[in-house]
């Protein structure tokens, strides 16, 4: 924190130091980092990741943590519409699903392809996940993608029958109609 140095000051493909150190897992610097003045824990690289989104896609629980402490926006989609929610829920990780959602992560928050965290941890196969997913408050279970698909239309494709099952329990409709061909 010295005078003249911008803490966010970005390189040419838009990552900070915060951004860095936090897909590092380097959580020393992270927390030497939000402990700046002036830092914007929320300012995305080009492709519109922030620390948060960085963080949670290489399972780097303690900072997400702590970027949450500081305020981190659990929202904030990058330019695919991809929220740190929905990346935990591509890959599978349960831990890191849990802090999210206990952060105030929107469960029903869709890309800009219109699928959400459930629909992709169903077309992954990401059972423990989706049982997380449908615990949420206000999940919906329906909920189709921008071509018609929803959570039990791309879980029967892809023959995940446990997760069809959790999914017909929860409330899955299993005659809405997909209107993509």
């Amino acid at each position: 924190a010295a005078p003249g140095i911008d803490v966010n000051q970005a390189g040419n493909d838009g990552r900070t130091p915060l951004y860095s150190a936090s897909q590092n897992g380097h959580t020393e610097v992270v927390k030497l980092l939000l402990a700046a003045p002036g830092i914007d824990v929320n300012q995305a690289n080009k492709d519109g990741e922030t620390p948060l989104y960085i963080a949670t896609r290489w399972g780097r629980t303690e900072v997400v943590k702590l970027l949450l402490a500081a305020g981190a926006d659990v929202n904030q989609a990058n330019h695919h519409g991809v929220t740190p929610l929905y990346a935990a829920s591509e890959y599978g990780n349960t831990d890191m699903v849990t802090v999210l959602l206990a952060a105030g992560a929107d469960v029903n928050q869709a890309t800009r392809r219109g699928h959400t965290p459930l629909f992709i941890a169903c077309r992954y196969n990401r059972y423990w996940v989706v049982e997380l997913l449908l615990a949420a408050p206000g999940i919906d279970v329906n909920q189709a993608s921008n071509g018609g698909s929803t959570p039990l239309i791309i879980a029967s494709r892809r023959k995940r029958a446990r997760i069809v099952s959790l999914l017909l329990h929860d409330g899955a409709d299993p005659y809405q109609a997909n209107n993509d061909g």
